[in-house]
């Protein structure tokens, strides 16, 4: 301070100093008392997936070496989806491989889909096998995916009974 600076002046400013501080220091430590209330917010509903595959069922088909795919596709809207997807299975050191798609109506109730999967240059055996099932849908440009993969051994179909 300059010395023409009366006293009291300078006294004030020290007050006017101290008082901001213990203002700052307070509010910094209890930021809640001089906040705003909080405002309830309700809770985000369930999301529900736009749509939902499984493969229920994978056995030997009646044609020598096929593999019948079986499961359901679940949509959040009608639509006409697509269920597709691949089987491969290690035969020693050879691979049968093959890919399927079916077209499949979905909506909000579960509907079966049905596709037959004919081993490429080698025919399929009730071996570990590994099938990857995705089930899809668009909307103008917006597609909707799900996928399912496992590996499972096709069960062999009984004889008196068709795929």
């Amino acid at each position: 301070m300059s010395a023409g600076t009366p006293r009291p002046v300078a006294a004030l400013a020290r007050t006017a100093l101290v008082l901001c501080v213990v203002v700052a220091t307070a509010t910094l430590a209890a930021p809640s008392a001089l906040a705003a209330p909080p405002i309830p917010v309700r809770p985000a509903p369930a999301q529900v997936d736009p749509v939902e595959v499984t493969l229920d069922s994978a056995e030997i088909g009646s044609e020598p070496g096929t593999v019948v795919l079986r499961g359901t596709v679940t949509c959040n809207v009608p639509v006409d989806a697509v269920v597709f997807g691949d089987v491969a299975q290690v035969q020693g050191l050879d691979i049968a491989r093959d890919f399927f798609g079916v077209p499949a109506p979905c909506s909000s109730t579960p509907t079966a889909w049905t596709a037959t999967s004919f081993g490429a240059l080698r025919v399929f055996l009730p071996l570990p096998t590994y099938i990857e099932v995705n089930a899809q849908y668009c909307v103008g440009e917006l597609c909707y995916t799900a996928t399912v993969t496992e590996t499972v051994t096709p069960t062999p179909t009984d004889a008196g009974t068709s795929a």
